[in-house]
């Protein structure tokens, strides 16, 4: 397992959900913020960039770092404000 910074993750615009529930987000962080932390890791492609599962989770992770995702957000090449450099 290694780790990746949450700005550099691509979300493909070909992804299935488009829409999240606001208050499935919340219960999910607060979820996430409990001793047990994550359960479920967010899958990236070989490449260490392009998502393959886990939206929610990285969505809601995002969130505790100050990105402000609302349930409508939509991701094309990563979150806004993104180090290209």
């Amino acid at each position: 397992m290694q780790s990746t910074n949450v700005t550099d993750i691509i979300v493909p615009s070909t992804r299935q959900r488009r829409k999240f529930d606001k208050r499935k987000m919340e219960e999910l962080g607060d979820s996430i913020k409990r001793p047990a932390g994550l359960l479920q890791a967010i899958v990236l492609r070989d490449d260490r960039l392009t998502l393959v599962s886990g939206e929610r989770r990285l969505r809601v992770i995002a969130g505790f770092y100050g990105y402000n995702l609302d349930e409508e957000y939509e991701w094309e090449g990563g979150p806004p404000n993104r180090n290209d450099s």
